[in-house]
């Protein structure tokens, strides 16, 4: 029985021995590796066998300078370089820095990594002319491919998720020879940027969608001068959509923020960004400058104006429809409403459909966009302008439906516009109604005109007293002419610098007149061709003449 017990204490004394051995083995194995990794001889074998392996696995020339790891939670990549298969470089980095946690790393349905840090790195992303993907597409699915086989049978690819990523003044280039470089501002078919810094939280790489979280991401395009000074969003794309929500993009002195997603059909379409790729936007106190939204439509440049907006966007650029529209611009000038338009980014050529709440318009916060001397001129006399209603058609031929109060008084019209550089050669036609409306300083003469109230339709060319000729019919409840205030007019009549052919009757208290037919004094013609009937009236009393001057008349005038 003794010798029982003392043989299985042996047995247990050499078991003990064994692995107490084997763990002694294990950790000078491992410390051997841990050293020998130190060693750049071993360093540069070990960086030579992963280069290898991956260059032959994924089909890319992959080369690497150095591997250092340590204590096995952190791995150092040195002189990472990526060539595309005609043997163009597309990657570099300088140094690539991952620490992550080896049991997860080993065990876990993912590929998880703590930290990445990425300096002094090069990318450049080229699409070929007819092709519809950029060389990191393909490299992205050939990692896929791998990851695929390299699992167990039937099993899905594993994801790829990073805690935090850290970005040093990586260059980043997008280069899309399918589309024609743009030779002013913004090249967005052709850049680099550079400089270009931030943190990146929670990424993730599941099939085919990326997900991330951006704090605090700069970089600069030397080629524009446009500089992006921060970005924080939380950002997702695919091939399906691209999204960034929780948005703060800071593009020189502009802001842009709540959030704006895009969905096309596939990566190809945002080659054709205006008409195929859908846009829903929340814009919220978003700030923007006519020099910065030059870089990306040139002609803004001319312009020093800021807008600050807020809406709910939809739709595409070329066709969308902006809601709940909140925008001011200038020093007093602000739009609310609903807004559409077709036909972006050509604005000369984009219907509008305007549904207008309320807006001020002030007179010096649209100067800069009237080329024209007398519309400028016409656009100050009118003063600031308080309205609503709506506004359809284009820029420069359009329909004015809305109540308008400026300091000339009030007008309601439903009128078409339109514009011609010249004002003489505007042309309007329409209903309107004013209301205590000074025409006399609208027409540059109120010694002349004072103040009208009329209801009626108008059709007619020109801005000026000069120039104006126009078919009016009308009811005219008051109109001042040489200090005296008319009243009870109806006309119906064609109207110009002297000329007159129609009809006019005056009711007045103090003036009784029905007369039909033409006046024709322009260029010394002087034709004359009236029927008239003309009560007792006194001139004095119309401010016609110094003197008292009673006349009355009936009959035909005919004569030049």
């Amino acid at each position: 029985m003794k010798k029982e017990e003392n043989l299985t204490q042996g047995i247990k004394k050499g078991i003990a021995k064994v692995i107490l051995w084997l763990f002694l083995i294990l950790f000078f194995v491992l410390s051997f590796i841990v050293l020998a990794m130190q060693s750049s001889y071993v360093q540069t074998r070990v960086a030579k066998m992963g280069s290898n392996y991956l260059s032959e696995e994924l089909g890319y020339e992959i080369t690497i300078d150095r591997i250092n790891i340590e204590w096995f939670d952190q791995i150092k990549i040195s002189q990472l370089d990526i060539k595309n298969k005609d043997k163009a470089q597309f990657i570099s980095i300088n140094e690539l820095l991952v620490n992550y946690d080896i049991k997860q790393l080993i065990t876990a349905q993912n590929i998880l990594f703590d930290d990445v840090t990425l300096s002094g790195a090069r990318v450049m992303l080229i699409k070929d002319k007819g092709d519809d993907y950029f060389n990191i597409d393909y490299l992205i699915e050939a990692i896929r491919e791998l990851t695929t086989s390299s699992s167990s049978s039937g099993s899905q690819p594993k994801n790829l998720l990073i805690q935090h990523i850290v970005l040093e003044d990586v260059k980043l280039g997008i280069i899309n020879n399918d589309q024609d470089s743009i030779p002013e501002g913004f090249n967005y078919n052709q850049f680099i940027l550079n400089d270009l810094n931030g943190n990146v939280y929670d990424f993730s790489s599941r099939r085919d969608t990326i997900q991330m979280r951006v704090e605090e991401l700069s970089a600069v395009d030397s080629a524009s001068g446009l500089f992006l000074k921060n970005i924080k969003t939380q950002f997702e794309i695919s091939q399906s959509k691209l999204a960034l929500t929780e948005l703060k993009l800071e593009i020189n002195e502009s802001i842009i923020q709540d959030s704006i997603v895009f969905t096309y059909n596939g990566m190809p379409n945002l080659s054709y960004f205006v008409d195929s790729v859908n846009v829903v936007a929340d814009l919220k106190n978003t700030t923007l400058y006519a020099r910065d939204l030059a870089y990306f439509a040139p002609y803004l440049n001319r312009y020093n104006e800021k807008v600050v907006i807020s809406t709910n966007f939809k739709g595409k650029v070329k066709n969308f429809t902006a809601r709940n529209l909140d925008l001011t611009f200038g020093e007093r000038s602000s739009l609310s409403g609903r807004l559409e338009m077709d036909g972006l980014p050509e604005i000369s050529e984009s219907f509008i459909n305007f549904n207008l709440n309320n807006a001020t318009i002030a007179p010096e916060d649209i100067r800069q966009y009237i080329n024209d001397t007398l519309a400028v001129s016409k656009v100050r006399t009118i003063g600031t302008i308080d309205f609503s209603g709506n506004f359809i058609g284009f820029t420069n031929d359009f329909v004015a439906n809305g109540v308008f109060n400026t300091q000339l008084g009030r007008v309601e019209s439903d009128v078409n516009l339109k514009i011609n550089d010249d004002a003489t050669q505007t042309e309007y036609s329409g209903s309107i109604s004013t209301y205590n409306f000074n025409l006399g300083a609208l027409l540059e003469n109120d010694t002349l005109v004072q103040k009208i109230q009329m209801t009626g339709d108008v059709n007619g060319k020109g801005l000026t007293l000069e120039s104006a000729n126009l078919k009016l019919k009308a009811n005219i409840n008051l109109l001042g002419i040489n200090g005296y205030q008319y009243q009870n007019i109806k006309t119906n009549a064609q109207y110009g610098k002297e000329f007159f052919n129609g009809e006019i009757t005056i009711n007045d208290p103090v003036l009784k007149l029905g007369m039909t037919g033409s006046i024709d004094l322009r260029n010394n013609k002087n034709i004359i061709n009236v029927l008239a009937d003309l009560d007792t009236v006194n001139l004095k009393t119309l401010n016609i003449t110094d003197d008292d001057l009673i006349i009355k008349a009936s009959g035909t005038l005919d004569g030049r």
